[in-house]
């Protein structure tokens, strides 16, 4: 926000990092941008599609990611609740 001349809003901090942080995991499933503009896995080029982009997964990347952590060795850990 202070690069935008604007006073700090933690909150807002906390909702990008969460989305950017959900966005990287999301690669390291092999996953690539999503069309779908409200998913975590949407392309950004700026804090404002950052802020339009939700901090959650489509159907269909989340599927894929359910996917790929049931793949791995030892199969998948967790709960369809850990990728929310």
């Amino acid at each position: 926000q202070e690069f935008y001349g604007l006073p700090p809003d933690p909150a807002v901090l906390r909702a990008r990092a969460v989305k950017e942080a959900l966005h990287e995991m999301g690669h390291t499933f092999g996953l690539s941008h999503c069309p779908d503009g409200r998913c975590a896995m949407a392309l950004s080029h700026s804090v404002r599609q950052i802020d339009i982009k939700g901090s959650d997964y489509c159907d269909g990347c989340r599927v894929l990611i359910e996917e790929r952590r049931a793949a791995r060795p030892g199969g998948a850990a967790g709960s369809r609740e850990d990728f929310r």
